[in-house]
């Protein structure tokens, strides 16, 4: 009792009981506390585990609960969310690669995989192919939480994804050089739709942005029983704006 030891990620344990060589009992000497039982030889090799260890991007830990990180030999959607939530957040390389992460963070309470896989699994048809959202609800959100957060099917969060304006003119709007007009545009599961060509950008816009609302309406009621009620009310009042 009191002998230290530091296992395979560098967690300091102490030992606070032994009962015999195949319990002992190490507390580890985080800001959590944790206590578990472990043999000898499995304390001196190090091979011992903190489940509060912050293993994924330095922040997130899978925690004690019920929910795995992987089933049958596969990883859990809950994980696979949860994670990738945490690298958008947290890892460089990813945010030099899609610098509009910059600045997210993910919420305290779901840096524990528990807690944010008990919200995950009480999700509607969370086992389909649906995406983790944190803008639709606030937009221009940049915090992950229970609070700002839905989950929105594939098609839907792609196709809102692309409110984001490129070049020099509006979002859906590009110049036609040899006509010199300005030609409005839209992205559908069918492939681009040109709304028109018009003589300034703005017209041009307007169209497009009647077009974007009118069919994210259509995406919303299509899956409106399978999404939040908050989600579905963001959705049918989506503005698209110039500045986007």
């Amino acid at each position: 009792v009191g002998d230290v030891f530091t296992n395979s990620s560098g967690c300091v344990a102490v030992v606070i009981e032994r009962k015999n060589y195949l319990e002992i009992l190490v507390q580890f000497q985080d800001e959590f506390q944790h206590s578990v039982i472990v043999r000898g030889d499995v304390l001196k090799s190090g091979r011992f585990k903190n489940p509060y260890y912050k293993s994924v991007c330095g922040v997130g830990y899978v925690g004690v609960g019920k929910y795995r990180v992987s089933e049958g030999g596969r990883i859990t959607k809950a994980y696979i969310h949860w994670s990738h939530a945490l690298e958008r957040c947290y890892n460089k390389e990813y945010q030099e690669k899609y610098p509009s992460y910059l600045g997210c963070t993910v919420c305290e309470e779901w840096q524990d995989f528990q807690v944010f896989a008990e919200w995950f699994y009480s999700q509607k048809h969370y086992q389909n192919r649906f995406h983790l959202d944190k803008d639709l609800l606030f937009k221009n959100n940049k915090v992950y939480s229970p609070k700002t957060c839905t989950l929105l099917p594939e098609r839907i969060n792609g196709f809102l994804i692309g409110l984001k304006s490129k070049g020099d003119y509006p979002l859906g709007v590009n110049r036609r050089s040899k006509s010199n007009k300005f030609q409005a545009s839209i992205c559908l599961d069918s492939g681009r739709k040109c709304l028109g060509t018009f003589n300034t950008p703005e017209e041009a816009f307007y169209v497009y942005k009647e077009a974007k609302e009118n069919h994210i309406k259509e995406l919303s009621n299509q899956y409106k029983d399978q999404i939040d009620p908050r989600a579905y009310n963001a959705l049918m009042s989506w503005e698209v704006n110039i500045n986007d």
